[in-house]
């Protein structure tokens, strides 16, 4: 040891061993600075300085120089300037740190840390109970609550301007634990600890990206600009909050809303405001939206509308080639299963062809539509393959068959639908009613719609459709069938209609056309014409042909 009177200095070199109110410092030389008193006021260690605290907690550091500043009672500060390595031991875990400089403020009696801040190539890995936290970035501030003397450092409030944060803990899956994964970078981190030195509440600002991945899914990842994460008691995070345009992604599905909210222990996500939900197939927006991913099923409310982004056609109906839109107030859906039910005047449309019911049900799987309550369906009708017989009368203008129901089904890999309950169905050139009608469809071509008349089945076209759409070429109704058209009606038990030439066939019971005047005329089977006097007559007595003439008065 030398001593230097005049400036004040004392050299300790050799192995040297320093002891101060719970403070150990081991190194290979020692200088101290005194004052003007000649009490110690700065300690400077070189040489693989170390410095320990028995706590608790057990705590080690190590620098290039460590540098205390003392006063005649105590020691006020501590600083680590070059390749710090700092270490915080507890039976339930371990804390640890890295950075170029670190500087210590003390609490006077329980020399306690007050402040702390870490700068230049911070890294800060925790590990408690198996929750496992790392943070990088270039500044670190902690500040500490005040305890009395003999206590343990309590941790209140932790800023960063800039950094990452990840946690791994364990999370709970169906039938197993999985490691989950999470992962936070933004321009600003603050985090809130409890007392217990547990992290409470972490937030972050501009420019905030959260990632999450459990066991080996797909990774989860979140963008907004404001992040509040609340932790529970022993570490795992429960709930977190972003807002300000949210977006969300996570394999080929994305979203975005103006907030969106996370829950841990029902593996939820809410999003609020301006909510746009988007896949490989289609484009959904609502008001708000709730995702299960435990159960994958979505729950979407206020002006929900969907349109599928496919160009090639719809995955539910091939009524028209293009995409297909569906909207209701409420969407309810399983994007594992391919099943949704829109409701509250919901409502799907494709080309000219619209489907309007209380509920929309509609199944990717099996290319089904299912619509209930007060449905109104609009398809269009294929135009005749053959030239019509001059007292025929056809339509020039493209025609619409509507159809009224409390239940409707439609079939698109068979291209055919079914309204049953109370079933109304009109167009421009009559009108039926019936306990139930089967409605068959083909691509808007003549070659199909005279094979599908031909052969009395309903065309089966690709999942999609043809290029063309889909048009009405035939119907049939069943129960208590009555058939309107220019003051003549019509009643049996069964009638069939072709689009091709306007006819309609009845049979089943007793077939009866009663014209304007009450006149009734039965047979086994009567065919009558939209656009023409004449009834074709099946009966008893062979087959005949009867026209009605109006005779002006």
């Amino acid at each position: 040891m030398t001593f230097e009177r005049d400036q004040r200095l004392i050299h300790v070199m050799g192995p040297v061993h320093a002891q101060q109110a719970g403070f150990d410092l081991r190194c290979g030389r020692l200088d101290v600075e005194l004052d003007e008193h000649m009490y110690a006021h700065r300690l400077i260690a070189t040489e693989q300085p170390e410095l320990r605290s028995d706590g608790p907690p057990h705590i080690s550091l190590k620098a290039v120089t460590i540098t205390a500043l003392a006063s005649p009672t105590r020691i006020e500060s501590i600083i680590a300037e070059g390749g710090v390595r700092a270490l915080s031991q507890k039976p339930e875990g371990n804390d640890q740190l890295q950075a170029d400089r670190m500087e210590t403020e003390l609490y006077p009696i329980s020399n306690q840390p007050r402040l702390l801040v870490a700068t230049g190539n911070v890294v800060v890995h925790s590990n408690h109970a198996g929750a496992v936290r790392n943070l990088e970035t270039s500044i670190l501030r902690l500040d500490f609550a005040p305890v009395m003397q003999g206590g343990e450092a309590r941790l209140k409030h932790a800023l960063t301007p800039a950094g990452t944060v990840e946690f791994q803990d364990t999370a709970t899956l169906p039938a197993k634990p999985s490691v989950e994964r999470m992962r936070l970078t933004a321009q600003r981190l603050e985090a809130d600890f409890t007392g217990e030195n547990d992290l409470k509440e972490l937030r972050g600002s501009q420019g905030v990206r959260f990632e999450r991945q459990i066991g080996v899914g797909s990774l989860q990842t979140t963008t907004s600009q404001e992040m509040i994460a609340q932790f529970a008691a022993g570490g795992g995070w429960s709930t977190v909050d972003q807002t300000e345009n949210v977006q969300l992604r996570q394999d080929n599905e994305s979203a975005q809303a103006e907030r969106a909210h996370f829950d841990r222990a029902s593996n939820t996500t809410v999003l609020e405001g301006s909510v746009v939900l988007m896949d490989a197939t289609s484009r959904t927006t609502a008001r708000s939206a709730i995702f299960n991913q435990t159960t994958n099923e979505v729950r979407a409310a206020g002006r929900v509308a969907t349109v599928e982004s496919s160009t090639s056609g719809s995955q539910f109906v091939n009524f028209a080639p293009g995409p297909g839109r569906v909207s209701g107030d409420q969407l309810d859906a399983n994007s594992a299963t391919g099943h949704a039910v829109y409701s509250g005047n919901a409502r799907l449309w494709q080309g000219d062809s619209i489907v309007q019911g209380d509920t929309i049900e509609l199944d990717r799987q099996t290319h089904t539509l299912t619509a209930i309550g007060q449905v109104h369906a609009v398809f269009p009708q294929a135009a005749a393959n053959a030239a019509p017989q001059p007292s025929r009368k056809r339509p020039t203008k493209p025609e619409f068959w509507h159809a009224q129901g409390n239940h409707l089904i439609y079939q698109s890999d068979e291209n055919r639908g079914r309204i049953e309950q109370k079933v109304r169905a009109h167009s421009d050139e009559g009108s039926m009613t019936a306990d139930a009608i089967d409605f068959f469809f083909a691509p808007a071509q003549n070659s199909a719609i005279s094979s599908a008349n031909a052969t009395g089945k309903s065309f089966v076209g690709t999942p999609n459709g043809g290029a063309t759409g889909e048009q009405l070429v035939r119907a049939s109704a069943f129960g208590n069938v009555n058939v309107e058209q220019q003051g003549r009606h019509g009643k049996a038990t069964r009638a069939d209609y072709a689009a091709e030439d306007g006819k309609f066939v009845l049979s089943g019971g007793t077939p009866t056309v009663y014209d304007a005047s009450g006149n009734a005329t039965q047979g086994r089977q009567l065919t009558f014409f939209f656009g023409d006097d004449s009834i074709n007559i099946d009966s008893a007595e062979g087959l005949r042909t009867l026209t009605l003439h109006q005779v002006e008065k």
